[in-house]
């Protein structure tokens, strides 16, 4: 019985762990699909469907592309993003 309670539990802690995985992914991909969904709107104005249309189509691509990425990895694209992300703002706000 001890045996089984011990399994439950390390069943239920690597399912969580892969859940909070997925849903750092997830997010990931929701931002970086928002980000360029909005971009392409400014640059080509079209419609609010089309708008939720490429939020949808990169946040897919984006989970597909991270699929076998562990958290580490994951950590490390979204510091690298954040630091690009700064860069364009530094960029924009100095620009003439």
């Amino acid at each position: 019985m001890a045996r089984f309670i011990s399994n439950v539990q390390d069943k239920l802690t690597e399912s969580s762990k892969g859940l909070a995985l997925f849903l750092f992914k997830l997010f990931s991909g929701l931002i970086i699909g928002l980000t360029m969904a909005l971009a392409a709107q400014e640059i080509f104005g079209f419609s609010n469907l089309v708008f939720f249309f490429v939020i949808v189509c990169m946040t897919g691509i984006f989970l597909r592309i991270a699929n076998k990425w562990n958290l580490l990895i994951m950590v490390l694209f979204d510091l690298f993003a954040v630091v690009a992300a700064l860069l364009l703002k530094m960029y924009v706000v100095m620009a003439p």
